[in-house]
């Protein structure tokens, strides 16, 4: 493990340090009993702890039953009468592709120590996630220009990426960062673009999909290969329609590889402590968290040292989970970075590829918004809110209210509350957050009530004043 990764972890489960909890030599937390686990050498450190690895064996398990149902299904069409012997022949091979891929992958996740079991727990869980990514996996270490007789010229989508970074990072005029976390690395590409560019002394990339975590590491820090199929879905004339595909991480100092490094681990549960870097990256990853994108902010605060940037890096997807008032356009984002005292240093939107294969000139074009903000110099907006003692207007809700992870002032203004409230309303003391009253509360409430809810309901029935919609 980089002596900087181990001055930094902490337990994801009770926030103990890695020193003092015994992490550094055991894999159990003395305080808390979390486990913590590797794959392959990837430290794996989830507040679930070997939990997280007994859903991976489950997913696993099911990725192999699919495959064998796939194969199938491949044979069952094979055996009919009346194919052309050229079909017969593309879904024979088809079928061999599907089937190396398939046991490809297998052996890479055999490699970082998953073995395929069920476990009941996890019943209702499907495995499509194992191979949700899997054109990332060869759009961040694969795919290259196949020639001039090629449909198009290819466009390399991971310089795209890296140029559009490092120009917003630019633009800033703050040229060096010595600790740099990327949340949500997915296949690694960019971290690793990134952490040649920087040049920083330690650089985590963090997943938590097993496969794409243990491929980064698997190509940049233990310099393996891997071939992989790349196909066509739909018939096209003039490009192949099967390519078999190194990947490969290009080779750079030994000192650079080693202060890269992976973890695999959850976003919302940090295994660092506070303030452990100054560079926090999200790539395609602000949208796709099926959270309310309110929830990103204090995680990246947290993890940032005061005056740290935030470089984001992606479109604005959202997923059909969220509600209609969660799916925040740019200028709403802009205003809770504000809220939460965060400056917006440089900004550039442009439009980019998006898993677009050389094998097809059939592909996506995203407009991608790069931003990066930087922190408050100070913590006092996190840490004291004063005194509130003015009538609340709903058209113009101060930040706590916006934001739950700020501290909620102490509400002064006389006979806001009944007293049979004084045991909750006197947690209100300028410190805690909403997210915290939250947290208190949850255990004095009933098994089916939403703490959060509570906390907005005790506001909306006694702060607000009446008429202020």
């Amino acid at each position: 493990m980089h002596p900087s990764l181990a001055d930094i972890l902490v337990c994801p489960r009770c926030r103990t340090p890695a020193s003092s909890a015994c992490l550094a030599t055991s894999d159990t937390c003395a305080v808390c009993a979390n486990h913590t686990f590797d794959l392959g050498r990837v430290p794996c450190w989830f507040p679930s702890g070997t939990l997280q690895r007994d859903l991976w064996e489950d997913l696993f398990a099911k990725f192999l039953d699919q495959a064998s149902e796939s194969r199938q299904q491949h044979l069952a069409e094979l055996d009919q009468p009346n194919l052309l012997p050229q079909t017969r022949h593309r879904l024979t091979t088809m079928l061999e592709m599907r089937m190396a891929t398939a046991e490809r992958i297998a052996e890479l996740l055999r490699i970082a120590g998953i073995q395929p079991r069920r476990h009941a727990q996890f019943a209702s869980y499907t495995p499509e996630s194992f191979v949700q990514y899997y054109e990332l996996m060869l759009r961040d270490w694969a795919w290259h220009s196949l020639g001039e007789d090629t449909y198009r010229t290819y466009q390399d989508e991971n310089r795209e990426s890296l140029n559009a970074v490092t120009q917003v990072l630019d633009a800033t005029g703050q040229g060096s960062f010595e600790r740099v976390l990327v949340l949500g690395s997915g296949a690694g590409r960019l971290s690793w673009d990134l952490h040649l560019a920087l040049n920083p002394q330690l650089t985590v990339a963090l997943d938590q999909h097993p496969l794409l975590i243990f491929l980064s590491d698997f190509l940049i820090k233990q310099g393996g290969s891997l071939s992989l199929f790349d196909t066509r879905k739909l018939p096209q004339q003039g490009l192949p329609k099967i390519h078999e595909w190194i990947l490969k991480c290009a080779d750079a100092s030994p000192a650079q590889h080693k202060s890269w490094v992976a973890v695999a681990g959850d976003a919302w549960h940090l295994p660092f402590a506070e303030q452990s870097f100054d560079l926090v990256v999200t790539p395609w990853f602000l949208d796709i968290t099926g959270r309310d994108c309110k929830t990103l902010i204090p995680v990246v605060e947290r993890a940032l040292r005061p005056g740290g940037a935030w470089l984001n890096y992606g479109p604005l997807l959202y997923s059909d989970q969220l509600a209609e008032h969660q799916r925040y356009t740019c200028d709403e984002l802009r205003a809770l970075l504000a809220l939460s005292s965060f400056h917006l240093a440089a900004e550039e939107f442009t439009t980019v590829p998006y898993t677009y294969s050389p094998l097809s000139e059939r592909g996506r074009a995203e407009e991608v918004w790069t931003f990066v903000a930087r922190s408050a110099s100070d913590r006092q907006h996190l840490a004291q809110a004063g005194e509130w003692d003015q009538p609340i207007p709903r058209a113009h809700p101060p930040a706590w209210l916006v934001l739950p992870h700020l501290p909620v002032p102490r509400l002064t203004r006389p006979g806001l509350f009944p007293p049979e409230l004084d045991n909750i309303t006197r947690l209100i003391d300028g410190t805690r957050s909403i997210d915290q009253l939250a947290e208190l509360l949850r255990p004095k409430l009933p098994a089916d009530h939403d703490a959060h809810e509570f906390v907005y309901g005790l506001f909306e029935n006694y702060v607000f004043p009446r008429g202020s919609r």
